[in-house]
């Protein structure tokens, strides 16, 4: 259907992308690549359909095993873009982690967590503030500053007083220091 809209109507992102979708789930994520980067190019610049067409690449991306720092280029280019996109922020941070650049996955959690944004208009992971908080915090542990690191969840929670997943992440940090009792 997404190409006969696109012999009907001509190379729009929309129906690019939606192509892309369709490739990605027929498992031939080799073409789904192509799709979404002709839907990034075809799209206005800041556009929503330029920010599924980056959200679809990165997927496709990952499901071809592509490098980290492949990844972490697509990303980049699309932060020039959607500079506070929490999900864009929350990939970075993993892609710098994977790379062992704990310090550029911390502030990356951290922007995603203080300022991010969710585009409504556009599928986005549930919870993706807790998410990014949860990150930070892990990040933080990881650099071996547990007390920042128990500060964020609990900065998080009263945000969000009825987070499971801050919570759990609370619970688990405390288990990790031996400090059952709290």
């Amino acid at each position: 259907l997404a190409d006969l809209e696109i012999n009907r109507h001509g190379n729009q992102s929309r129906y690019l992308t939606c192509l892309g979708e369709a490739l990605q789930i027929l498992d031939q994520p080799e073409s789904a690549v192509d799709c979404f980067r002709h839907s990034i190019q075809n799209a206005a610049q800041g556009a929503t359909e330029m920010l599924e067409g980056y959200y679809g690449l990165l997927t496709a991306l990952d499901s071809l095993g592509k490098s980290s720092e492949t990844q972490l280029a697509v990303c980049l280019e699309a932060l020039e873009y959607f500079p506070l996109d929490i999900q864009l922020l929350c990939a970075m941070g993993g892609y710098v982690q994977m790379q062992g650049r704990l310090d550029l996955a911390a502030r990356a959690y951290e922007t995603a967590y203080r300022h991010g944004k969710i585009n409504p208009e556009i599928w986005h992971l549930q919870d993706a503030h807790e998410i990014a908080g949860v990150c930070w915090s892990r990040t933080l542990y990881s650099q071996s500053d547990p007390d920042n690191a128990l500060t964020v969840l609990e900065e998080a929670v009263e945000e969000n007083p009825n987070s499971i997943r801050l919570r759990q992440a609370i619970i688990d940090l405390h288990v990790k220091r031996g400090r059952r009792n709290e």
